[in-house]
Parts: structure tokens; sequence; C-alpha cells
């Protein structure tokens, strides 16, 4: 039996298991899919963005949800990202929805933990601060021949508007209600009359809606 690591900030270890699990919760009652999002957002050496980052609502062949119905436990299959990929660094990313509409309390991101490999490691990621609204909690990267995970702890109470920037890519923080209404635009559209004078909002051509729109915007070598 392996023994347990806890990470604490700043240090790393070997994740020995490539393809790995990764479970997620929170010490309140927000929850992932609802409240709080996830995204796992490539690298290459600059630390720009190297192709487009995998969400709880836009899963990628190296990152799936174990249940869709459980979006608080991921599988990576990280040789088939960086070996194939050109990517150096995977940040995980935990952030707060963004929806102006709501006229709700804000929400705020104070704690995550994690555990990887059905705890062989773990990390639990805690701040002080207030009005976090995104933080990045772990890092994984590639040194000798090894998969490592760094743990991190970059909060940020702008969200992840100052990140954009940095890495060079639109992330996208929208509720999963959005995208919900997205996917049933098309089909609303068919069973509308004709002769309705207000049909529901559609996607306007030249509209950016990051997320589909990656594969206009990067692609992955």
């Amino acid at each position: 039996m392996s023994k347990q690591v806890e990470l604490i900030l700043g240090a790393n270890t070997v994740i020995t298991n490539t393809k790995c699990s990764i479970a997620f919760s929170t010490g309140n009652t927000l929850k992932f899919g609802q409240q709080l999002g996830l995204l796992w957002l490539p690298l290459d050496a600059s630390r720009k963005a190297a192709c487009s980052p995998a969400y709880l609502h836009e899963p990628k062949e190296w990152a799936q949800l174990d249940n869709k119905d459980n979006s608080s436990v991921w599988q990576l299959d990280l040789p088939q990202l960086f070996d194939q990929q050109d990517v150096n660094f995977l940040q995980l990313i935990a952030y707060v929805y963004h929806d102006p509409s709501l006229n709700l309390p804000a929400v705020e991101l104070n704690d995550v933990g994690l555990t990887l490999n059905n705890g062989d490691i773990y990390y639990n990621f805690t701040t002080n601060e207030r009005h976090v609204k995104a933080a990045i909690i772990l890092e994984i990267y590639q040194r000798n021949g090894q998969f490592k995970c760094r743990a991190l702890g970059e909060a940020s109470t702008q969200g992840l508007a100052s990140l954009e920037h940095h890495v060079q890519v639109s992330l996208d923080v929208r509720p999963p209600s959005t995208h919900a209404l997205i996917q049933e635009a098309p089909q609303q559209q068919h069973i509308q009359p004709n002769n309705d004078a207000r049909p529901p909002r559609q996607i306007q051509v030249g509209e950016t809606w990051t997320g589909t729109s990656f594969a206009h915007l990067l692609s992955c070598n």
C-alpha cells in the first residue's frame, strides 16, 4: 500500500499513476457545477494557453468527469495531454460562476479539498481573504520522465479576468444554466411558429461564446 502524501502550499510530489483520478470537496454549502466551477488549463513552456481548457460543462478526451451526475470527480490522462499536445504545465482552477443577472448574495471561494488516486495525495486549499472569486489550486508538470503536482494557492478577487490576459485565452465562467439555454436554443427555434413576433434569443453571428469557440481561436499541436 502506497504512503499517503499530504501536500502543503508550495510543496510537490510525484504522481505515480499517470491516468489518475481526482476528487474534490468544499467545506461549505457551495457545490461544484452549481455555484462553483472547475477548469483544467493546459499551458506551454511560456505559460501561455497550449489548447482549450477542460470545464465541467465541456470535458476533453484527456480530462473526463467520472460520472456526469457527479461533477466533483475527474479522470485525467496525463500522457495523452502532455505527450501529444505540446503541454508543459496543467493548472487546476476553481472559480465562482459569473451571472450578473442573479440578485443574490455574493458567492466566495474559500475552501477546496482535493484527493488524487483514492488518497495517495491530498491537499486542502484554504484562504482567509475576503471576496475570492477564483484560485489556481494545483499545477501538474513533467520532470525527468515523471509527472509531479505542486500545491498552489494563487487567489483572485477579480475572478479569471486578469488570468485571461496573462495566458492569452478567453475563459468561460458562465453558469451551467446559461449553457443549457444555449443548447436548447436550436430546439426552441424549430418549434416556434413562423409568425411568432418575438422569437427566443439566439446566438448572434459574430458573438463570442468561449468554450465552443476555442477551435477558431487556438489549435492544439
